[in-house]
């Protein structure tokens, strides 16, 4: 079986950049890796215009060569960059020449790593996943190998008109004191939620999902704390008129609590039918998998802090934050989902004299602050300070929002009824 390469699209790429330097970076958006040449002297002659372009140095045959003898001796004679030059003719296509370099190069290696995937498969290993994810990116990418990926702004303008008219980038919450800052998310982009244990940000959590849901949109959730039926059981609460979590936790189940309980089964059931729920997947990669599957309108991870990184080694856990929120963006903007991320906050916020979260507190750096559309914070004061704070009151704080406005917002809160409500009055209480 032969090895997909085509020298002479090789050789008439490197021909275009020594005739014409000005076409390199059209060309390098086709074959940005040097490895993706079949032939090793076509590696190093790239290589050494990539590095010629990085110091603002146009890579002409002169150049080129003289770059290429300062890294490789006499190893590519001047005779070769002739040679080269002329097997690039103006008239011909050099564009799809350059992308026929990058398919070939993607099918040698959706060949390497399929030899892999036959061989691991034969025995158990704990690289087969590692193994399947790597074949599929390589698949995906020829399967989205186009003669040039550039839109122009025709098209552009089109698809924003149709999303401006129909409103389809925007997820709303459909929670007021969440939507009031920037009117929702933005598809392409993340949220990120953030309290400390006990605050309620879990809950917050449901009762978005709950409203997504009701929208009719796809959602997926990824537990990480929490288990499936535990999510349930608070989702029963949350729809019941009069069922209350801490008996559901306690077990005080009268005949009652049990008939209420079989009367919410079918409606739960229907209405959820667009809920995906996930307390097996524990790494980031298996996440991603399953985002691409049922491709979700928002996914949601609760919480990102418990997401395990494959091949993290002894890196520092901040570095592997950074990795979880760039994978969960370049999803997003793949799938033009509305990502959700809950992160825990720093313990350092319990022993402030002022205890009300900072962009500061997200535990494991700034990535989370930097990457995300908007960040919002669950504060409930009364686990703090019972004298100062209202126990039915929590605070939404909006400290970051790309396309709205920060700001704080009180919701009424009870958590008995796993339950988030727009605050009216301070004498208001939840059923």
């Amino acid at each position: 079986m032969s090895i997909p390469t085509n020298i002479d699209a090789e050789m008439s790429v490197l021909g275009a950049v020594i005739s014409d330097p000005e076409l390199f970076d059209r060309l390098q958006g086709w074959v940005a890796d040097p490895s993706a040449f079949w032939k090793v002297k076509h590696r190093k002659i790239w290589k050494a215009a990539q590095e010629l372009a990085r110091q603002n140095i146009k890579p002409d045959l002169i150049s080129l060569h003289a770059k290429c003898k300062q890294k490789y001796g006499d190893e590519i004679e001047l005779e070769y960059f002739i040679e080269l030059q002329s097997k690039y003719l103006k008239s011909a296509d050099v564009e799809n020449h350059a992308s026929l370099v990058w398919e070939n190069h993607l099918k040698r290696e959706v060949g390497r790593v399929g030899k892999e995937l036959e061989n691991a498969s034969t025995k158990t290993d704990a690289k087969l996943a590692d193994l399947l994810i790597s074949y599929q990116r390589h698949v995906e990418q020829i399967l989205n190998l186009q003669p040039n990926r550039d839109k122009s702004i025709d098209r552009i303008m089109d698809e924003a008109q149709k999303a401006i008219k129909e409103g389809t980038n925007i997820v709303e919450f459909g929670l007021p004191f969440l939507d009031h800052s920037a009117g929702g998310m933005t598809r392409g982009e993340l949220t990120v939620i953030g309290g400390r244990p006990g605050h309620g940000k879990t809950t917050l959590m449901l009762n978005i999902v709950k409203s997504l849901v009701a929208q009719g949109l796809r959602v997926a959730l990824f537990n990480r704390e929490m288990t499936n039926i535990e999510s349930i059981k608070k989702l029963i609460v949350m729809e019941s008129k009069w069922l209350k979590y801490t008996d559901m936790r306690k077990k005080v189940l009268s005949q009652d609590v049990l008939d209420e309980i079989d009367k919410m089964t079918p409606f739960i059931k229907e209405k959820y039918s667009q809920l995906r729920m996930y307390d097996d997947v524990r790494d980031l990669d298996a996440s991603i998998r399953e985002i691409k599957r049922w491709e979700p309108d928002v996914f949601i991870d609760d919480y990102i802090q418990l997401t395990k990184v494959n091949n993290a080694g002894k890196r520092d856990r901040r570095f592997e934050i950074e990795d979880i929120m760039q994978d969960y963006k370049w999803i997003a903007k793949k799938t033009k989902a509305s990502g959700i991320l809950i992160s825990q906050l720093n313990r350092d916020i319990e022993r402030r004299i002022d205890p009300t979260p900072t962009m500061g507190d997200f535990a494991e750096g700034g990535t989370i602050e930097q990457l995300a559309e908007s960040c919002h914070f669950v504060f409930y004061g009364y686990n703090f300070d019972p004298r100062e704070y209202n126990p039915r009151m929590n605070e939404i704080i909006v400290k970051k929002a790309r396309y709205g406005t920060i700001g704080s917002y009180k919701a009424a809160f009870n958590g008995d009824k796993c339950e988030f409500k727009p605050w009216e009055k301070e004498s208001d209480d939840l059923p």
